[in-house]
Order: C-alpha cells, then sequence, then structure tokens
C-alpha cells in the first residue's frame, strides 16, 4: 500500500451558512490509527468528510493537503478511492430516496466512489463483493432489498461496501450503532486484522468500549476546534471541556407502571412476511395499559418488523390481525395520531431542507414537517420550550442537514412528544447519540412516562433503558417469548 499522509492546515469548514470546523491542525501519517472523540454536533463527522475529500475547506481558511511520494495535492482526486468511509448518513442515502437496490448492488458501488451503479460489475468486482459480504457474515443478505433490512443488517453491508474497495484508510463514523454483541465483537477483531494487514483506521465514536485495541491516538473535537490531543487512554480519561458540559437535570423519578384495565395491543396470530421472507410467525400477545415493555433480539430477528406491526405501517398475513386501544373498528389514521414515533428509517426520510421548527410544529397535525397548516403563537411557545428542554434551543432555524445526527435525533423525538401520546414506539433510539445526549433523551422519555405515555422501546441493550418497570419481550426466530420483567 502507499504511504499517503494527509495533513490539515487552519482548515475551517462552512457549511449551510454555519462555520462547523475552524482552524484545525492535524497529520494522519503511516502506521497510525486515530479515535475522534466528542460532542454531538462538536463537528466529528463533519472531520472525517473533511478527511476523505468529501467536502473542501473554506479557500480563505487554511487548506487540506494529500502527501505522497514528495508530491502534494490539495485535490483529493486518485486518493479519495482509496479512502473509505462508514456512516448513518451514508445508509441513509438509500432509504431517503427509496431506491429499491439489492445489498450486493449496494456492496459494489464501494469501489466506484459512489451511491449507484450505472454499469455492470466486473467479475473481479463480484468476487470483492461477496467476499467482503462473507466476511461480514452477511452473505444472507445479498439478495435482500438494502432499505428492508433491519438497521443492523443494513450497518453490515455499509460495512461490508467498504471492505469491498479494498481501501488503505477506512474512516468509521459510530460504525457500531444498529449491532448486537455478536456483531460488535466480531468487527473489533476484524479491523484489528485490517490494521495489521496496513489499513489505517479513523474511528469517530460516542462509546469507549467501541474502539479496536489497535487505536493508540485520540483528538477531541469541541466547538470545532481540536480542543484536545494524546493518547487514547488519556483523552478519554479527561474530563469534558467544560463549554461543552450542561447542567443536565436527573432522570425525573415516575411511579412503578399499575397495570390497569383494557388492552393498548392485542396481537392475534400474526404472520409478517417480508420479500418472501417470514419475519413473525403466527405470533400472539397483549400488551395492556400501563404497561412499559422492552423489545430485544438479535440483528434481523424481527424487533422493527414488531414495531411497524403495532403502528401500523405492516400488516399481517390473512388470519392475523392486531387491535389496538381495545377498538378493533377505529380508523388506523385516527389511532396512529394516538401514538409518538421515532426510529432510525423515519430519521433517514426527512427532507434534507426542513427547519427544526417546521418538523417539531408539525407533530401538531401528526405529519413529518408543515403543509400549509396554520400554527399559533401556543404552538410555537410549547415548541420552543420542549426544545430548550431536550437541549436544542437556538436551533430553531437551523435544516435538518446542518444537524449532527445526534441532534437530529433529539429534535425527532420533541416532534413525536409535542402532543404527548398515549403511546411512544422506539426503535434504537440511542444511537449516535453522545453519552449528554442520551441523558437528555433518557430524562425527555422518563417524562413522558410521567404523563401516562406507554413505551415500548426496541434495544440490543436493556441497560440504555430509563429507570422504572419493563416488561421484556424477546423477538427470536420469527416468535415472540415474555422474558423477567426488569426493574
Amino acid at each position: 500500500m502507499s504511504d499517503f499522509i494527509v495533513r490539515l492546515e487552519k482548515a475551517c469548514v462552512r457549511l449551510g451558512g454555519v462555520r462547523i470546523l475552524r482552524d484545525l491542525d492535524w497529520e494522519l501519517r503511516p502506521g497510525e490509527h486515530w479515535a475522534v472523540v466528542g460532542d454531538n454536533g462538536s463537528g466529528k463527522s463533519t472531520l472525517l468528510r473533511l478527511v476523505r475529500g468529501d467536502i473542501w475547506p473554506e479557500q480563505s481558511g487554511g487548506r487540506r493537503l494529500y502527501i505522497e511520494n514528495g508530491g502534494t495535492s490539495e485535490s483529493p482526486i486518485g486518493v479519495r478511492s482509496r479512502i473509505a468511509t462508514v456512516s448513518a448518513e451514508l445508509q441513509d442515502f438509500y432509504v431517503q430516496r427509496d431506491l429499491k437496490v439489492k445489498a450486493l448492488e449496494v456492496v459494489l458501488t464501494g469501489g466506484r466512489d459512489g451511491q449507484l451503479l450505472y454499469s455492470a460489475p466486473s467479475e473481479e468486482e463480484l468476487q470483492a463483493a461477496r467476499e467482503a459480504l462473507k466476511a461480514l457474515n452477511a452473505e444472507h443478505l445479498a439478495d435482500r432489498t438494502f432499505i428492508r433490512l433491519s438497521r443492523g443488517e443494513a450497518r453490515r453491508v455499509i460495512l461490508a461496501r467498504a471492505l469491498a474497495s479494498k481501501p488503505e484508510m477506512l474512516l468509521l463514523d459510530e460504525y457500531l450503532d444498529g449491532l448486537d454483541r455478536r456483531s460488535r465483537s466480531e468487527l473489533a477483531n476484524l479491523l484489528d486484522r485490517l490494521a495489521g494487514r496496513g489499513v489505517r483506521l479513523v474511528v469517530c465514536t460516542h462509546e469507549p468500549g467501541a474502539l479496536p485495541d489497535c487505536v493508540k491516538q485520540a483528538i477531541r473535537v469541541n466547538g470545532g476546534l481540536i480542543a484536545d490531543r494524546g493518547e487514547v487512554n488519556e483523552i478519554l480519561g479527561k474530563p469534558r471541556p467544560k463549554e461543552s458540559v450542561k447542567n443536565t437535570p436527573a432522570e425525573p423519578s415516575v411511579s412503578p407502571s399499575k397495570t390497569m384495565d383494557g388492552e393498548v395491543f392485542r396481537v392475534e396470530r400474526a404472520t409478517v412476511r417480508r420479500e418472501g421472507r417470514v419475519v413473525l410467525q403466527d405470533v400472539s400477545w397483549t400488551a395492556r395499559r400501563g404497561e412499559h415493555w422492552a423489545l430485544v433480539g438479535a440483528n434481523g430477528a424481527g424487533k422493527s418488523t414488531l414495531l411497524g406491526l403495532l403502528r401500523g405501517e405492516l400488516h399481517p398475513l390473512p388470519g392475523g390481525r392486531v387491535i389496538r386501544f381495545d377498538n378493533p373498528e377505529e380508523p388506523l389514521e385516527e389511532v396512529k395520531t394516538r401514538m409518538g414515533w421515532v426510529s432510525p428509517a423515519l430519521q433517514a426520510s426527512l427532507e434534507p431542507s426542513m427547519t427544526v421548527n417546521e418538523l417539531v410544529l408539525g407533530g401538531f397535525f401528526a405529519s413529518i414537517g408543515l403543509h400549509h397548516q396554520e400554527t399559533n403563537g401556543e404552538m410555537e411557545r410549547k415548541a420552543r420550550k420542549r426544545l430548550a428542554e431536550a437541549g436544542l434551543a437556538g436551533l430553531w432555524d437551523r435544516t435538518v442537514d446542518g444537524l449532527s445526527y445526534g441532534q437530529l435525533r433529539r429534535a425527532l423525538l420533541v416532534r413525536t412528544l409535542i402532543q404527548d401520546p398515549e403511546v411512544v414506539l422506539l426503535d434504537e433510539p440511542l444511537a449516535g447519540l453522545d453519552i449528554e445526549a442520551r441523558a437528555l433523551f433518557r430524562r425527555t422519555i422518563k417524562q413522558a412516562m410521567g404523563r401516562s405515555a406507554q413505551v415500548f422501546w426496541a434495544t440490543h441493550d436493556p441497560q440504555e433503558l430509563p429507570g422504572g418497570r419493563w416488561r421484556v419481550l424477546e423477538v427470536a426466530g420469527g416468535h415472540l417469548i415474555e422474558r423477567q420483567t426488569k426493574e
């Protein structure tokens, strides 16, 4: 492999009129592996895009250099194809455009520096793609439609896409989000093997345990600046910069849930088939009023499918049915107004030019954004208050594409809870959130629980749930298994 160097010299980046990065001095040299840490909105993801050459530094604000064999260039041409990226934004590209491409096609784009195939692949490309899927135990996903995969399955495909390009540098942005425990362990071992073969890693993460053993150096990004750098254990062990730490109130106490009369969901002999594959098989289950449920299971087990079934986005085959709120006759569109919904797929579908205020105010009308609906001062005051409580004050006029992944997730939650729904359905909601944002998210959900909202939370880690009494439902092999209640 060629030992090219990426150097940033007083580099600044402005996106959507907002300066995201400023005065960056940093160099990635051969044999080095770096961690990039920082809060949501600090500029970590933008830094990775700058390194790869997907965006340019401001002309008046420093420069980015690629150095190789004694030559120096500011252009990423000839280098970008040797740097692969794994990110939620790349994964969401296909969801946002509702592209019905197969997983294998997504992997094949890895070596073409784009997201779509415009010509038939060669035998060499096909072999590399299938080998990459095999390395991630994802061969069985090759012929599945990418946007129909579970979040964890899709993440493995995006990782395979990166490997198929045979990169010299791998930029990983919260690469473990959506993966179950087994997949995380397997991937950490794979990355260490790649590093041993000369692939350089740069890993953005909120989770110290997400770093492969080979990563020895770290920088902390805060407010668009490199606030600190050094050995990874030293940087991770230091307190975060004072200016980035907010006073996050403790989770409010909520009395243990009491089972009340009536049912919020009754699933009867429901079978759900997706792309010819049975995901849920003849399942029956009841959730009573007042109960909060944790839905657990491995990648592809069917947790997201179950949530989609409850909300009415998916439907059982003939012979099965779902009764919501004890009323099988209530029109589904009216039922949906009583339920809140947060998921990575919903987040991926948001229009990039939508503003935060349009997103949140749309929640008053159970719509995604405003579509000629009339709002009033009271709605605006409530929306601003809820945004401030979620740590998003000052982002009222910011567009969706001007937010970090974690900021957008919290704004989506505010939109979901603005009308105090009776039921809140959450699909891996903490993915992409930093430590502080996770605490704020849990606190916000706890407040909703205190206002009598029932929560159904799909997760790989029950430890991330807010305090309270949770019933546990495992989704495995197409079946539903009730587990011990979590207090």
